[in-house]
């Protein structure tokens, strides 16, 4: 939805107004052995990453420390982490037993 900044007189015309790029589908992938800490190989067009956690939840950092199952940002089974940032630098590892994830990319 596009920003609207209002004008001092107060009508409301747009000054200010962004609309979000579409994205555009870049690849897909699954990381099924998290028992020990992973990255992921995002595609080199890719800009955004839909990552979904299914059999256990896992643990996440993209600050340069490598997560544990007990520390890091947690993200359950079954929920999805709309992923922005540094592609290169995020790790995941899992809580339990049977982790894993899936990714689909987007540029």
């Amino acid at each position: 939805m596009p920003r609207v900044k209002n004008r001092p007189d107060s009508s409301h015309v747009p000054v200010v107004a962004s609309l979000p790029a579409p994205q555009l589908p870049q690849g897909y992938e699954q990381v099924t052995d998290l028992t020990a800490v992973k990255g992921i190989t995002p595609p080199d067009a890719a800009c955004v990453a839909l990552i979904q956690a299914e059999g256990a939840a896992v643990r996440w950092r993209d600050d340069g420390v490598a997560p544990t199952p007990t520390v890091g940002m947690r993200l359950p089974a079954g929920s999805e982490l709309h992923y922005d940032g540094n592609m290169n630098a995020v790790r995941f590892i899992q809580e339990g037993s049977g982790a894993k994830l899936n990714i689909s990319y987007y540029g």
